[in-house]
């Protein structure tokens, strides 16, 4: 039977769908944070904070049971990095606001 193959192959794919979407939560978390820090609106703000980090939060859980090439680790760092201001400007403006 060609069980064995298939399984390589499913595995493979399932590690494949939970690289994007661990992709796509970090870009999400990019999203609201950028909607966060351009709104005047402290209530909108605050919320689009609170997304964001249930993005990350997401993103973190996927990761952690991912089995991943290198180079889908790279471009997972690649987005942390960008990720990484935006999340300490989020802190400062927390501060502002007097929340932290």
């Amino acid at each position: 039977m060609n069980s064995r193959p298939e399984f390589g192959e499913l595995k493979e794919n399932q590690n494949t769908l939970r690289f994007q979407f661990i992709l796509t939560e970090l870009d999400l978390a990019v999203t609201f944070l950028g909607i966060a820090q351009t709104t005047n609106n402290d209530e909108r703000s605050e919320r689009n904070m609170k997304h964001a980090e249930e993005a990350v939060l997401v993103a973190k859980k996927f990761l952690r049971d991912a089995e991943l090439t290198n180079n889908m680790r790279a471009e997972i760092f690649e987005r942390v990095q960008e990720l990484e201001p935006l999340l300490i400007r989020m802190n400062e403006m927390r501060r502002q606001l007097g929340e932290v």
